[in-house]
């Protein structure tokens, strides 16, 4: 399977894609950003691991469905500028995309289409 679990919960486990080469892009991004020193990644991580525990959080500043053409059953993880794209696999589980630094005030394109592509790639290799 094209994931790999990271965080598990009383109410979710929470899972990052794959690439063939076994590369996280989600874990990489955080790599770079803890790196940095990027002062989001910190409450993104607890932010993860409450959504594992409790469930994703209703606070829109937190946690939303994303809107727009073709956003139709991705959400988004926020805080502050960083965004973790994911979307809701049965039992229990919350499959992450990928994770961007948003710049503007709705999210791009571009962004909502990587997690398209990635959703349909999970969905593929689930029929295999």
């Amino acid at each position: 399977m094209p994931i790999k679990s990271i965080q598990r919960g009383a109410s979710f486990e929470i899972c990052c894609w794959k690439e063939v080469e076994g590369e996280c892009p989600l874990e990489d991004f955080f790599k770079e950003l803890k790196d940095t020193g990027n002062p989001d990644l910190d409450q993104m991580l607890r932010l993860i691991k409450r959504s594992a525990d409790l469930g994703p959080p209703r606070n829109i500043e937190m946690s939303r469905a994303l809107e727009g053409k073709n956003a139709e059953g991705l959400w988004e993880f926020k805080a502050g500028a960083l965004r973790v794209l994911w979307f809701y696999e049965r039992n229990k589980i919350i499959i992450c995309t990928h994770s961007f630094l948003k710049k503007g005030r709705k999210t791009p394109a571009p962004e909502i289409e990587t997690a398209q592509k990635t959703r349909s790639k999970y969905y593929a290799e689930q029929k295999r």
